[in-house]
């Protein structure tokens, strides 16, 4: 929090940039009232929302022919989110041309970025606690059901595979959630963000090619 906030001028891509990652990390943060009294309700309209535009723009726009399923039906990595992305860019894409032709004569944004930054700091650091918590307590990729055990291997669908493999070893789960949340904490504190940061990415990176492998 020690971080000097200085007052320069901003290039004009530096600040359509910031604008841009601004407006489209904004739209993630929603997802932390999960986590906070009251939070489902202030959810249920963010649900709402996309969901007037997610379906129209699958079958419509992309053409994917059928109707895509919205939450709350949808779980894990679908077609519904790939296309909310996809709709996250677009309307981020056109708040940032709106917002750079009503703010164009704006030198900076030093201080907006600084406590902005801090904010997706927190976010992400709460974010990594919360699942790794859920590891190390074996909410998140429990021990695989006697159903799951006895089904053919080859009825398992590539991610179901994924699940199974982490919950059956216990050791290797609680490893990975001690992993998050050490990353997590380290975020909080100004002097120990950048090893926070570091360990995230490496973490995460691993997460997102898991989910794009599988």
């Amino acid at each position: 929090m020690d971080a000097q906030i200085t007052d320069s001028d901003w290039h004009f891509i530096k600040k359509v940039l910031f604008r841009f990652l601004f407006v489209y990390l904004l739209m993630f943060m929603p997802a932390f009232f999960y986590v906070m009294p009251l939070g489902a309700h202030i959810m249920e309209y963010d649900r709402l929302f996309w969901n007037l535009f997610v379906p129209w723009l699958g079958k419509h726009v992309l053409d994917m022919g059928s109707d895509i399923p919205v939450w709350p039906v949808i779980k894990g990595d679908t077609v519904y989110n790939y296309v909310l992305v996809f709709c996250m860019l677009i309307l981020s894409a056109v708040l940032t041309l709106l917002w750079t032709v009503i703010d164009r004569t704006r030198r900076n944004y030093d201080t907006l970025c600084y406590w902005f930054t801090v904010s997706v700091r927190y976010y992400l650091a709460c974010a990594m606690l919360k699942y790794g918590f859920a590891k190390v307590f074996k909410v998140q990729f429990p021990f695989p059901s006697l159903t799951k055990l006895t089904e053919p291997f080859g009825d398992s669908s590539p991610m179901g595979l994924l699940w199974n493999v982490m919950g059956y070893s216990a050791e290797y789960t609680i490893f990975t959630g001690l992993g998050e949340v050490v990353a997590g904490l380290l975020l909080f504190f100004q002097h120990t963000v950048i090893l926070g940061a570091l360990i995230t990415f490496s973490i995460m990176s691993n997460v997102v090619v898991m989910n794009f492998s599988y």
